[in-house]
């Protein structure tokens, strides 16, 4: 009896912790600014040929997004780095030192039962930026996440997405192919492949993969000078690759704990 007891007390103990160590972001997603859709990241009019990703009337970048706390972002579960290589092979930490580290918004749906927050990270010591989306329960749990932005020195983009209303996400991702590194600050051109990658946010908050599309290798430019000089927040992807191949699925994310 006092066996049985004690397990009963030890699994109410173990309730109240989870619940406790996600109040604090729940909390604090109920506070997260909203934003309408559909919404994407992608520039309405390039100065080049684009991918047409984006939808009638939907909102633009740039955004304005607004801090987390540092204790909250602590305990939301996601993988809080930047990528200081075009190749995604090395990893930089955020150190916190500014308020503006890591912010964003929420977008919601009457059919969602889940919040749905846009993740912004800076590392802004090195002009590298990250972006992603996450879902969390109604008790500031995460359930998954994806990677939907990468940004370097404000010129170059490698990845953009954008939402609808019925709260599909679709992401497109350029990945180099050169066997040396990509300067980071100056380079014209390099061979790469872009990737588009389907998704469908549940109502319960769970995001699944539902379609890939990958187009031939072909060569891809940075920003010219001229392009440099008008500010322009230039993406690399052209829009008028071919595709190479198709993948249906219906995959779960699942993304784990980094």
């Amino acid at each position: 009896m006092r066996k049985n007891i004690l397990i009963l007390f030890l699994l109410i103990e173990n309730v109240i912790y989870v619940f406790g160590q996600y109040e604090e972001v729940r909390k604090e997603l109920d506070r997260v600014s909203i934003r309408p859709l559909p919404y994407t990241n992608a520039p309405k009019n390039p100065p080049r040929k684009a991918p047409v990703i984006y939808t009638e009337n939907a909102i633009i970048y740039p955004d304005d997004s607004g801090p987390f706390p540092h204790s909250m972002v602590d305990k939301m579960e996601l993988p809080i780095f930047v990528y200081t290589d075009y190749e995604c092979t090395q990893k930089l930490p955020i150190s916190f030192q500014s308020e503006d580290d890591v912010d964003g918004f929420r977008f919601i749906s009457d059919k969602h039962d889940c919040y749905v927050l846009y993740v912004h990270i800076a590392g802004e010591s090195f002009n590298h930026y990250r972006n992603l989306l996450a879902t969390f329960d109604k008790t500031g749990k995460r359930i998954d996440y994806i990677e939907v932005g990468l940004k370097w020195d404000t010129w170059v983009c490698l990845e953009q997405f954008s939402i609808d209303t019925a709260m599909q996400v679709v992401v497109n991702k350029l990945t180099p192919m050169e066997k040396e590194p990509v300067s980071k600050y100056d380079f014209k051109s390099f061979t790469g492949y872009r990737t588009d990658t389907y998704y469908q946010i549940l109502a319960n908050g769970e995001i699944i993969k539902t379609k890939e599309v990958v187009f031939e290798p072909q060569l891809y430019y940075g920003p010219t000078p001229e392009e440099r000089k008008e500010g322009y927040c230039y993406f690399i992807s052209r829009g008028d690759e071919k595709v190479k191949t198709i993948t249906e699925c219906n995959e779960r994310v699942s993304s784990p704990y980094p």
